[in-house]
């Protein structure tokens, strides 16, 4: 069971509406934004959002220079505000979503939620939010309320928190996104438990196991410009032979909608000359079920992933490095195939020249092992020779 390709489309406007009530004096900032799917998509999302500041805090905003739609940004965007200018977020979201399989759409959702959250702090912002759904698994359909709350927190500049939590048909989903950066050292980490696996936080600017988002943000600090910060991580990523992505979970396809707990937590160090990035994560998938529902036991889908990687790599010259990947993993069965395990090692070394910013030419070697409850153990040597080109 994959789920389709979601093509997505977007329009957004911006509106000021600069109102009197009574004595007190408000600027409500209205950003709406329209989210509309494409090109055969079988999920799409819209919403509006409302943020209300102070009449005073957009005067002084609009004072200064700017537009009526740099002031309507600022005061939407505005992370850091004294205790006078707390803002109240109100909101709505419609969600839509299929999944597939061989044709037959297994898993229909459609959702829609409301809610509102509060800065209490500069820092901090919570919320609340309630909704309804109307879930379809193997034609089954039923209609489920939705409670939720969520926290945005973020202590400075270099670290954020946002978690999120809704009872929903399912039991319980979360999400919670970790991000921390230093100028040397970049941290990301994730938990969730949604249908599909799906986090409803994807676009928050928290990088996942990129190696590409994890460097940009030990560079944030060294190097502001965004569009110099992106030439000068493909320079790095090439000159240093890293790979795009630290090992993760695999997306096993099955035959029944799953329910999946997801967690990953990944680091990256940069050094003058040394870099390093480390990954661990954890992903148990199995079969999709409401709340109270009881399992039949007759499941084969049901899996339980977990491993750990690292990187190491040396700069030997300004465009020549010699690096080291280290890869473990185990798979286990859980239902009807529990007591099946598959464990893989994998060891490899290499060395590459930089022929230029996009560029790169490796030669390594290395060797993995597989150890099956159902095959035994296969090991395997290898050689490689490569041409890597970044576009």
């Amino acid at each position: 069971m994959v789920p389709e390709t979601v093509g997505i489309c977007g329009v957004s406007a911006v509106v000021v509406v600069d109102a009197a009530l009574d004595s007190n004096a408000v600027a409500v900032a209205a950003l709406i934004t329209t989210v509309a799917a494409s090109f055969n998509s079988p999920e799409w999302t819209s919403g509006i959002d409302w943020r209300v500041v102070s009449k005073r805090r957009a005067d002084e905003i609009e004072r200064s220079g700017a537009g009526d739609e740099a002031v309507v940004r600022a005061a939407l965007d505005r992370k850091r505000t004294a205790g006078s200018n707390r803002q109240t977020r109100v909101g709505s979201k419609r969600q839509r979503q299929r999944t597939g399989n061989s044709g037959d759409t297994v898993l229909a959702i459609d959702a829609l939620r409301a809610g509102a959250s509060y800065r209490v702090l500069p820092q901090l912002s919570v919320g609340a939010l309630v909704g309804q759904e109307r879930s379809v698994i193997f034609n089954q359909a039923d209609t489920d309320q939705i409670t939720g709350v969520n926290l945005d927190w973020q202590p400075n500049e270099r670290a954020r928190l946002r978690a999120s939590s809704e009872k929903r048909f399912f039991g319980q989903g979360f999400d919670v996104q970790l991000g921390y950066r230093t100028p040397f050292v970049a941290v990301s980490g994730t938990w969730s438990r949604q249908p599909g696996g799906s986090a409803e936080g994807a676009s928050s600017g928290i990088p996942g196991n990129s190696i590409a988002a994890l460097v940009d943000n030990v560079l944030t600090t060294r190097i502001p410009n965004p569009i110099d910060r992106a030439d000068a991580v493909n320079r790095l990523v090439i000159e240093r032979g890293l790979p795009a992505n630290l090992a993760e979970a695999t997306d096993v396809a099955a035959s029944t909608p799953q329910l999946v707990r997801n967690g990953a937590l990944n680091l990256v160090l940069l050094g003058v000359r040394h870099s390093a990035a480390i990954s661990w994560y954890s992903r148990t998938s199995r079969d999709l079920r409401r709340a109270g529902d009881l399992s039949l036991g007759t499941s084969t889908n049901e899996l339980r992933q977990r491993g750990a990687s690292m990187v190491f790599s040396r700069r030997l010259t300004p465009t020549a490095s010699i690096g080291a990947t280290l890869i473990h993993g185990i798979s286990e069965g859980l239902g009807t195939r529990a007591g099946e395990t598959l464990r893989e090692s994998r060891a490899q070394a290499d060395v590459g020249i930089a022929l230029n910013s996009s560029t790169r030419l490796t030669a390594g070697l290395g060797r993995q092992l597989l150890n099956s409850s159902r095959f035994g153990k296969r090991t395997e040597s290898r050689a490689s020779v490569g041409l890597l080109q970044n576009f």
